[in-house]
């Protein structure tokens, strides 16, 4: 019996679905993201959480996470259990994968039968792999040689050193490139893979090859911040003179990472503290526009030296005109800009006066960068030169590179004053960019809420959306800026637009937890009972955002508070599984029903079980939460709560049963 008993848990276990709303809180880019930073344990977290909610690309990815070990132990048979899950909905990859394993029995017994089973179903959707795997020979007929198909790209993102070896012993080219350009030490060193790395460079791989982006190894493990493989690089005598495809160095890359170790080891290995890039930096600029003191301090004690200020801060008023456009020349800082640009950049007004007097100031002429001298001078706040360049009919509407007029870097940079002489200049206040962001969108995200009322008041379009079909409204809302918000609706703004989700401005103010936004917002007749794309309704995201200050003054407006979304989760269920004690106090006062299940079958009383909050838990019992309600696998909340380990909880139910 008790065998028994052990069995079931087990199976429940490896089975469970469980409550698994917490997914919609991520997508698959989430995970992504998380492995670009190579933060595994977050990535793995992420995708199991959408593995549970049958997202087979997120099974296949969880499976591939437990055979490479990372996030987690590497663990065979948890990579076969995912990859069966991704395999039965259909995902070509993780048929493929499952095949091997049962031809190489990792993970579980060896099985010639189903291996081909599962090759065939991958190659029936057309899998490259597959197809050439069944290419004339079933599995069976392929396992004493699966060598032959394993590349030394593919041993090397394993970190499969024996796998690596039998190849290169073979005769495999160590150096040969992928179809992205790479070499096998190149995808070693691109997943920090240290046994994988020592090996191919023991083996002479070629340190110095670039890749399709033109960087070496050591260049790749300086970018990546990697210390480790950065030395081990170091000390098998790659070239630490190497640029990368903007001029920088390994050292520079270390420089802008703050990495100390990494620079004192390039540093003692000879790397040119003061080679430059194609911007003019040298490590110690590098270092100093990122504000790392201490690799500016040891850069110093090396014989790198900060352009002086005297450099920094030219007194134009001392200069000629004919000096001020040698400086543009000589000085690499000033690069391709004309005595007027320097002047201007500079706040010298006196020099400014001269060159327009001149006649011959250039005074529309962009920079590398796109930039006029009355973008830098807005740019800088620079107000008297602006009326100056503005007097002299410099053109307000000249783009930067990027789309943006001077009237928009006024606004970044909060420079109210500036923003004023443009307007009063003609400067366009519907200007947009490509992405149909305009002036108004910028200003809505500033502290500032004057920037947006003299934009409205020179004529700006108080509800032009952006491509996502935002408003200045619901950024201001989102930011926080109940100040703007107000300017914003005493321009009759149109409360009830919607972005590219459904969402209105109350949204954004859930976001950001702002009661005062939302009560301005309810007050000028903003729809409350409406759901987003996703079947959200403003109690709902508010209650799974965890914006505890907004449930009250919402379900006070009369809000719908068990309005479901489209995994059937209500306000309150999202608010239980997030362990929001008092939104869940607070919807429960006004009514909820706390035994409405969503699609799975899962109460608020299961979706607290399952993630252990005791509080919620005994909240929603004191409510009438019925314990004997099961979910669509016919388990209780006190079977999810015993397979997640609660065990407090646990003894909460049985004392209530």
């Amino acid at each position: 019996m008790r065998k028994n008993k052990f069995l079931a848990i087990i199976i429940l276990l490896t089975t469970l679905t469980g409550f698994t709303e917490s997914a919609l809180a991520y997508h698959i880019n989430d995970a992504k993201s998380a492995i670009r930073v190579r933060d595994y344990a977050k990535a793995l977290k992420i995708y199991k959480i959408l593995a549970k909610e049958n997202n087979p690309e997120a099974q296949y990815q969880t499976a591939a996470m437990y055979k490479s070990g990372r996030g987690a132990k590497k663990n065979s048979k948890s990579a076969v259990y995912w990859l069966k899950k991704s395999a039965q909905q259909g995902h070509a990859k993780a048929q493929y994968h499952l095949a091997m394993s049962y031809e190489k029995g990792e993970g579980t017994s060896s099985n010639i039968k189903l291996a081909d089973k599962w090759y065939n179903a991958s190659a029936k959707q057309n899998y490259s792999p597959a197809k050439k795997k069944l290419s004339g020979k079933g599995a069976s007929n392929t396992r004493k040689s699966p060598n032959k198909r394993i590349s030394l790209h593919r041993a090397a993102l394993k970190n499969d050193v024996n796998t690596l070896r039998t190849l290169l012993d073979k005769g495999t080219n160590i150096n040969k490139l992928d179809e992205y350009g790479k070499t096998a030490l190149m995808v070693a060193v691109e997943q920090a893979h240290i046994k994988a790395t020592k090996f191919l460079l023991s083996r002479k791989a070629k340190k110095e090859i670039r890749d399709s982006n033109g960087d070496t190894v050591l260049l790749i493990s300086s970018r990546q911040n990697d210390t480790k493989i950065t030395k081990l690089l170091i000390n098998n005598r790659a070239n630490v003179t190497k640029k990368d495809e903007k001029g920088n160095t390994a050292l520079m890359l270390a420089a802008r990472n703050g990495n100390i170790s990494a620079a004192k080891h390039l540093i003692k290995n000879k790397a040119g503290i003061q080679k430059k890039n194609k911007k003019g930096l040298s490590a110690i600029d590098v270092a100093d526009r990122e504000n790392h003191k201490k690799m500016v301090a040891l850069l110093q004690q090396h014989g790198a030296k900060l352009p002086s200020k005297k450099a920094r801060k030219v007194k134009a008023t001392t200069l000629s005109v004919a000096e001020l456009k040698k400086l543009s020349k000589s000085n690499q800082m000033y690069k391709g800009w004309s005595g007027l640009m320097v002047a201007t950049w500079l706040g010298e007004t006196k020099a400014v006066k001269k060159l327009l007097a001149s006649g011959s100031s250039e005074i529309n002429r962009a920079d590398n960068e796109g930039h006029t001298p009355l973008s830098r001078a807005s740019l800088k706040g620079h107000n008297e030169i602006v009326s100056l360049l503005l007097s002299h009919k410099a053109k307000t509407e000249k783009k930067h590179k990027n789309g943006k007029t001077a009237l928009y870097w006024a606004v970044i940079k909060n420079h109210e004053a500036t923003l004023k002489k443009l307007l009063n200049a003609g400067a366009n206040a519907n200007a947009q960019l490509a992405d149909g962001n305009g002036v108004i969108h910028f200003a809505a995200q500033q502290k500032n809420s004057k920037l947006v009322k003299h934009l409205l008041n020179k004529g700006a379009k108080v509800n032009t959306q952006n491509k996502k079909k935002e408003t200045a409204l619901m950024l201001a809302a989102g930011k926080g800026y109940a100040n703007t918000v107000s300017q914003i609706l005493q321009h009759k703004a149109e409360v009830n637009y919607l972005n590219d989700k459904k969402q209105n401005a109350l949204w954004y103010a859930a976001s950001s937890n702002q009661p005062a936004i939302t009560k301005q917002l309810l007050s000028s007749g903003i729809k409350v009972n409406i759901k987003d794309a996703q079947g959200y309704s403003i109690l709902a995201y508010a209650a799974k955002s965890g914006a505890n200050a907004l449930i009250n003054i919402l379900i006070n407006k009369g809000v719908d508070i068990d309005a479901a979304n489209a995994s059937g989760n209500t306000p309150l269920i999202l608010a239980s599984d997030r362990g929001q004690l008092q939104t869940v106090k607070a919807i429960l006062a006004a009514g909820s029903d706390p035994n409405i299940k969503n699609r799975l079958g899962n109460s608020a009383l299961m979706a607290a079980a399952s993630q252990g909050h005791t509080a919620i838990i005994k909240a929603l019992l004191e409510e009438g939460a019925d314990i004997g309600i099961r979910n669509k696998n016919r388990d209780k909340a006190i079977n999810l709560a015993t397979a997640a380990g609660h065990k407090d909880i646990v003894k909460i139910i049985e004392e209530k049963d």
